[in-house]
């Protein structure tokens, strides 16, 4: 058994700052990319997780899932795939010398709060499975509390594809890079097979869909006066 690996095309170099976005800058030119990859940008991150879940593959019976953090840039209305990476397991798997063979949804998520400060996560799976599973990997990231999950109705594959596509359609989507494309294509051409990337994708931009991003109150409060309104309310 070896591990996957995924893409980590983004890191943060900073806090998310006053407008409630985190300045990241890129780590490499995805191969085969068919835009330019930004050297930096603020964006609003959301990640999506598609919980392991077993599917039949063939004779065999296999555990796929997925995780991937987008980010919104409100200047240019587009969302961009920051990160992503395939899952088999909720807590990591290591080999015979402790070696760690699959970081699982635990990994994703450690590596979505660190690397690129996302702390809320919306995902794909049964809605009855998600508490319990949420709650193993906030016992392996005990030291992690401002994670926050959430979760969208259990969607049918056909449902996912129609939310990606639509923000693909409607240019809201940046060309995903090339690995998360090719397993999607995979995904596309085998009937009946796990479909983790899809539904990460779609789970983050789900998120957005759901949850907008708003700019936060930047300009002072102003005081009452008495053009505008009572400056104390009496409670008698």
């Amino acid at each position: 058994m070896r591990a996957i690996q995924g893409e980590i095309l983004y890191r943060a170099v900073a806090g998310v700052n006053r407008a409630g976005l985190v300045p990241v800058e890129a780590i490499a030119q995805a191969d085969g990319a068919e835009t330019a990859t930004p050297a930096r940008m603020a964006v609003h991150v959301r990640g999506g997780i598609c919980w392991p879940f077993p599917a039949q593959v063939g004779t065999q019976m296999v555990a796929a899932g997925g995780g991937g953090v987008v980010g919104w840039l409100p200047g240019e209305g587009v969302a961009r795939v920051l990160s992503w990476r395939p899952v088999g397991s909720i807590a990591p798997v290591y080999d015979g010398d402790g070696w760690p063979i699959d970081g699982g949804v635990v990994g994703a998520v450690r590596d979505a709060a660190l690397d690129l400060h996302c702390w809320r996560f919306n995902s794909v799976w049964r809605n009855a499975d998600i508490p319990q599973a949420a709650r193993a990997v906030r016992r392996h990231l005990f030291s992690v509390q401002v994670l926050r999950f959430s979760a969208i109705d259990e969607l049918p594959l056909g449902a996912c594809k129609e939310l990606v596509f639509r923000w693909a359609t409607e240019g809201r989507l940046m060309p995903p890079p090339p690995g998360i494309v090719l397993a999607i294509d995979k995904e596309e051409v085998n009937p009946g097979a796990p479909t983790p990337a899809t539904f990460a994708l779609a789970a983050a931009l789900h998120s957005l869909d759901v949850r907008p991003y708003r700019a936060p109150q930047t300009e002072a409060w102003q005081p009452i006066t008495p053009d505008t309104g009572p400056a104390t309310v009496s409670m008698y």
